[in-house]
């Protein structure tokens, strides 16, 4: 849905296109790990927390 914006937003001009989709794939990638490092230290504070019982 958001790739579908953008392109609309950026018409047909491929180099725009182009911009677009690399934005788009880092904006992911951040998410991406971002999530992964909070799922970490979930998991760190849970085997803390199992290792002090």
């Amino acid at each position: 849905m958001v790739f579908k914006a953008l392109m609309l937003a950026f018409g047909s001009n491929s180099t725009y296109k182009k911009l677009a989709v690399q934005y788009l794939n880092e904006a992911l990638c951040l998410v991406s790990s971002s999530v992964v490092e909070e799922s970490l230290v979930l998991q760190n504070r849970q085997l803390l927390v199992a290792a002090k019982r």
